[in-house]
């Protein structure tokens, strides 16, 4: 039931679609950006859902897969980011199996090996904070920083 005025706006968003995973709100912000009004948008957006152009639960196994692999994120910034683009809990809850705990605890330890070369020979109390505090920045979960940093001499 798409009607032929909207045609170019679904062509168009189907690629925006195709080029990589899209989130449902990103691609809304971008019809809106296109001059399309929230009704329009919506029939759109359910006939690019109907298409399989898109598919939430898809782009937030590939968000989370991207982002930890990738950008090495943690958890926390990742829900953060995925919140941000208005998606729900259950379905980030969901996209977080696509991280192995043993991998996950194993990028935190080289992340943090790796920033360890980089500081200054400060006092080892101050180093650790420092690590502690670049690992939350990246999103990390506090308590699995410590463990991990605390290990260290």
């Amino acid at each position: 039931s798409m009607t032929d005025s909207l045609r170019p706006f679904l062509i168009k968003a189907a690629s925006f679609c195709a080029y990589q995973e899209r989130s449902i709100g990103e691609v809304s912000e971008k019809l809106s950006e296109w001059g399309l009004d929230q009704n329009h948008i919506d029939d759109v957006v359910a006939e690019l859902i109907a298409q399989k152009y898109l598919n939430e639960a898809r782009f937030v196994a590939s968000f989370v897969r991207g982002k930890f692999r990738h950008n090495h994120w943690g958890r926390i910034k990742i829900r953060h980011e995925l919140k941000n683009k208005g998606i729900a809990n259950d379905l980030i809850m969901k996209g977080f199996v696509e991280i192995d705990d043993q991998e996950y605890e194993t990028t935190l330890r080289e992340i943090l090996d790796k920033k360890a070369r980089t500081l200054k020979a400060d006092q080892p109390q101050i180093r650790k904070q420092k690590l502690v505090k670049y690992a939350q920045s990246k999103g990390f979960e506090v308590d699995l920083i410590w463990q991990i940093v605390f290990s260290y001499q």
